[in-house]
């Protein structure tokens, strides 16, 4: 079976990212909004707008509402301009905060629960492509001959 070199490609750089946010919506107005996601991204961003990663439709959120930004090895909650305000854990907070797993934000009639969060980041890519390269020699020494073909 032949791998498109777009897609071995992917798969390095994919793997190359080691930040991930998982989070669980509790509660929503739209049930089949409800469960578990998994983003292996350092941002997501939460709202109205069909662009948003996590898309509602609860009518009390406007388009590109919240920003979930891992920044160094913390969660950052950024709020858009155009909110008033939101709870975090019960409380009131009209700014944008720092945030821990497990804690709870509403938003709307839209409860969101912080599962997990990774920050691992590689020190370089050209590290991170070097160490995969010396891997790959000794597991699949074809791949090796595949992925030395892709013009950068």
């Amino acid at each position: 079976m032949r791998i498109p070199k777009f897609q071995l490609l992917y798969n390095e750089i994919f793997y190359y990212n080691k930040c991930m946010i998982e989070l669980e919506i509790i509660e929503s107005t739209d049930v089949n909004r409800l469960g578990k996601y998994f983003f292996h991204s350092n941002s997501i961003s939460f709202g109205s707008h069909i662009n948003d990663k996590l898309y509602s439709c609860d009518k009390n959120i406007i388009g590109a509402h919240l920003n979930f930004h891992i920044e160094g090895k913390k969660l950052q909650l950024l709020m858009s301009d155009e909110i008033e305000s939101i709870h975090i854990n019960g409380k009131k907070t009209t700014a944008s905060k720092q945030i821990y797993n497990n804690d709870i934000i509403r938003v709307g009639k839209t409860e969101i629960l912080i599962l997990k969060f990774s920050a691992e980041v590689e020190a370089t890519r050209k590290k991170f492509f070097n160490e995969r390269v010396i891997q790959l020699q000794h597991e699949d020494p074809a791949r090796i001959k595949i992925i030395q073909q892709i013009k950068p």
